[in-house]
């Protein structure tokens, strides 16, 4: 939105930030070139979300576990879990700050499952000024006010 005014753009595309490559992706860093459902290389939802999150830790350390499951692990202080979670750290501020260099939004709204891990947004404040034009930068970071699913239900307003 801006200025309280829902946009829709040329082909009714707009907001669709999940499908972007991720900035600065390099695969000695992010790891395995993971292809999307969409087609596309590199889509972020591919790196910044929960199944992102899982699927990268789950390819490092062969294994299948959940989100709720990693989160064990990152707060008995598994070194893997907190190596990955901090690349998503990183991953996440490369992508915010693209935003944020050519908007710079008021606010930035979280949605999903992660959206309720509030160590997130402390900890991606912290990176995002490595990555904008100025380092001495306002962040505004909030969850969905009414939850995770808070875009299906905005999505669902908008059909109607």
């Amino acid at each position: 939105m801006i200025n309280q005014h829902i946009i829709e753009g040329l082909n009714a595309n707009a907001g669709e930030w999940g499908h972007n490559p991720l900035p600065n992706y390099c695969e000695n860093i992010d790891g395995l070139n993971p292809i999307c459902f969409c087609g596309g290389e590199h889509c972020l939802e591919q790196f910044i979300s929960g199944t992102g999150l899982t699927r990268q830790y789950n390819q490092l350390a062969q294994t299948k576990i959940t989100g709720p499951e990693f989160f064990t692990q990152l707060e008995q202080s598994n070194p893997l879990a907190e190596k990955v979670y901090h690349l998503f750290i990183d991953q996440l501020a490369r992508s915010l700050a693209v935003i944020i260099n050519i908007l710079d939004p008021n606010a930035i709204v979280f949605g999903g499952g992660l959206s309720n891990v509030l160590r997130i947004y402390e900890d991606v404040r912290k990176v995002i000024p490595q990555y904008t034009i100025t380092a001495d930068i306002e962040i505004n970071l909030y969850p969905a006010k009414y939850g995770d699913s808070s875009g299906i239900r905005g999505a669902t307003w908008l059909a109607k």
